[in-house]
Order: C-alpha cells, then sequence, then structure tokens
C-alpha cells in the first residue's frame, strides 16, 4: 500500500509563522485569522477521513493527499485520491459546523449556523469538475482511465446533512466520516470487467506524482505586508513574546527559560515569510545575531541544502504540501 502521509498544508505553515511575527495592532491581523482558521479546519477535517483510511486492507490501495495537477489552463487539487486495482475513488472533505443543505433548484450548498445563513462553492459540482479534469488528465499522458468515482465527505459528525434533491448521486454519495469504510467497501463489490493491471496503477501512480505541484504562495505579497513589518528574532517557547539572547552557546530568555533549539523555529519562519534561501548575514540579522560562526553553526545544524562559498554561501529551504 502507497500512503503519502498528509502534512500540515504549507500555506497553513506560513500564516501561523506570520500570526507569530505579526504586531498584534497590524491592520490584516484579523483577515490573517480568519483565513487561518479556514485553513486548520480544512486539515483538522482531512485527518479524521485519514484516520479511517488506515482501516483499509494493505497492499490494496494507493492513497496520496492534496494532490495539485494541471488541466490545460488552470490547475485542481483534490483533497484525498485513491487507486485501486478497479477504480479511482476522489475524496472532497468538508469540516463544517450547521445544517448544510444542498438545493436542488439553483445547485446551492448552504449552511444555516445558529440565524445566519451563507452560501459556499457546491462540493458536487467540485468534484464532478475534477473528474472530468482528471479523465482529461490520464487521456493526456495516453493512459488507460479505470472507472473513477467521488465522495463528498462531512468530516464534522455534529453537523447535519439535508437535502431537497432526491436523486441516488446525493444520497449515497455525500456522508459523513464514520461511513466511509462501508462505502469504499460497497464499490469493492461492483462487479466490473475493467481492472486496472499493476502496470497500469504503476503508470496512473508516477504520472500524478511527477505532475503534482504544490502551491508555494508568497504570504507577505497576498496580504500586501512589508517584510519590514515582521518581527525578528528568536521568541521564547516558554513565555511565547519575549525575544531571548544567545550566550555561551544556548538562547536566553528573561523568563529564566534556557534553550539550546530555539532558533530552528525561527530559522524556518524566515524560510516561510522571507526566501526560499537564507544567507549567513541574513540569517545574523533575523535572529538578532552579531557573531557569524554562531550563525553559521546554527544554520548547518538544519542539514539544508548548501550552494555557494564563502561569503556567497546560501542554505535552501524545501518545503512540499
Amino acid at each position: 500500500m502507497i500512503v503519502k502521509e498528509r502534512k500540515p498544508p504549507i500555506t497553513l505553515l506560513k500564516l501561523e509563522a506570520l500570526l507569530r511575527r505579526l504586531p498584534k495592532e497590524h491592520s490584516m491581523r484579523s483577515t490573517i485569522e480568519s483565513d487561518f482558521m479556514k485553513i486548520k479546519s480544512g486539515y483538522v477535517g482531512e485527518k479524521k477521513v485519514d484516520y479511517y483510511l488506515n482501516f483499509l486492507p494493505k497492499k490494496e490501495y494507493s492513497i496520496f493527499h492534496n494532490i495539485r495537477l494541471k488541466s490545460e489552463d488552470h490547475f485542481f487539487q483534490i483533497d484525498t485520491l485513491i487507486i485501486t486495482s478497479k477504480y479511482i475513488l476522489l475524496l472532497e472533505i468538508k469540516n463544517m459546523l450547521g445544517n448544510l443543505m444542498f438545493d436542488r433548484d439553483f445547485h446551492q450548498f448552504i449552511r444555516v449556523l445558529g440565524q445566519n445563513e451563507e452560501n459556499f462553492p457546491n462540493p458536487i459540482l467540485q468534484v464532478n469538475r475534477h473528474q472530468k479534469e482528471l479523465i482529461s488528465f490520464l487521456s493526456r499522458h495516453k493512459l488507460d482511465i479505470p472507472p473513477i468515482y467521488s465522495f463528498i465527505i462531512i468530516s464534522n459528525t455534529s453537523s447535519v446533512i439535508k437535502t431537497t434533491l432526491r436523486t441516488s448521486k446525493v444520497l449515497e454519495n455525500v456522508f459523513h466520516t464514520e461511513h466511509l469504510p462501508l462505502k469504499i467497501q460497497m464499490l469493492n463489490e461492483i462487479k466490473t470487467n475493467q481492472i486496472v493491471s499493476t502496470n497500469q496503477k504503476r503508470k496512473i501512480t508516477k504520472a500524478i506524482l511527477k505532475n503534482h505541484t504544490p502551491l508555494i504562495s508568497n504570504v507577505l505579497e497576498k496580504y500586501n505586508i512589508n517584510k519590514n513589518d515582521i518581527i525578528k528574532g528568536v521568541f521564547c517557547p516558554n513565555c511565547i513574546t519575549r525575544i531571548m539572547k544567545r550566550a555561551h552557546g544556548s538562547w536566553y530568555c528573561e523568563c529564566s527559560h534556557k534553550s539550546k533549539v530555539a532558533h530552528v523555529q525561527a530559522i524556518y519562519d524566515y524560510g516561510y515569510l522571507i526566501g526560499q534561501s537564507i544567507s549567513n548575514c541574513e540569517c545574523r540579522d533575523f535572529l538578532q545575531l552579531s557573531s557569524s560562526s554562531s550563525a553559521s553553526y546554527l544554520l548547518k545544524s538544519l542539514n539544508l541544502t548548501q550552494i555557494g562559498f564563502n561569503k556567497s554561501t546560501k542554505y535552501l529551504f524545501q518545503f512540499d504540501d
């Protein structure tokens, strides 16, 4: 069984770093906090689904998360993609609270939470579009196209699913997370002569992984934030808000906390926010260090890829979504 472990989305890590280093009074802070919570909620919902996927029989399923592929003129992203010897399954995961209504007349997806009623992108239309785009992708790469199915999973078990549609597609393909193993079992029991050979499955998997293109966004540009607004220094992991000072090979805080590794988060914050590489000089500036040798030691301890020599040396960050 091939299982690509689901990692926190790179955008989530970037927004977390941004909130850590953005002044409390910054005008964009509330917007960023809202976006951060939405992405975090989605990630939590996807992890709930992963729990049930772990119960699937071994050696029969190739499971991939957050696969982003290029269509003809744009990209499309699939929350979870499962490849078996009989079919391909797409999972669209929604971690939403409230009464969720699939409206027939206007093809709307409406959430009612308390006194608020909101319209969201319809996941039925989303997965239908993703199915067509995946078929087109496989066709362009001259690959055999097995049956392709899709499920819409509501990962918040407190939510109530409603519909004005009386079609089996909605009733059968939209459900809460705990029903996933049974739904997959029902797919497995569908009789078909179209079997995906081991070689075909390998080719499909290879093409998907080769063409997967993670979204690497610049969050400072997205929110129009000047990098000079970013708070520099090594934050204390104990009291959170204070900047630590380095002495005798360790980091010290006024709250009496001592750490040998507090710089790790700070260096990665630089990578998430400022640039895909960092030099000794940039490290000293961001960590508020005076010692070039200390900065060199700290950077080398992270085992980052190095390019260049002497003063031109840069250390590369490699973030995978």
